[in-house]
């Protein structure tokens, strides 16, 4: 059984990365025929980066969910996510890759991507 590895940015961040118990996501495959109509728990961001999580496995902090990477909506798509690889991810060794947004509160996908959307003038 693997699991996550430690926070390295935790202390830089200021507030705990993974999603926990009281976030409620379901598990890897739980939405799987939902599409942009399930429903995104969790919400990351950084300089370039949007990502919303709808299933996560905490053993090994796999997730899925809708991703936009390099501000590049065009190619924004619903794929797994390593949050490991997020979470251990500095920009420049000034700001942490991806915070996790401590105010966004669980809603539709297809609300999160239009807010995304309206954001870049699409």
């Amino acid at each position: 059984m693997s699991s996550i590895p430690p926070e390295i940015n935790r202390e830089m961040r200021g507030h705990t990365f993974y999603p926990t118990e009281a976030d409620s996501i379901p598990p890897l495959y739980a939405q799987d025929s939902k599409g942009k109509d399930a429903i995104a728990y969790v919400h990351y961001f950084g300089p370039a980066l949007d990502a919303y999580v709808t299933e996560y496995d905490p053993k090994t902090g796999e997730a899925f969910g809708w991703v936009m990477l390099n501000n590049d909506l065009p190619n924004a798509e619903l794929g797994y996510i390593d949050l490991p690889a997020y979470e251990s991810y500095s920009y420049k060794a000034i700001w942490p890759f991806a915070e996790r947004d401590l105010h966004f509160d669980p809603k539709p996908l297809r609300e999160c991507i239009a807010e995304v959307e309206r954001r870049f003038g699409a």
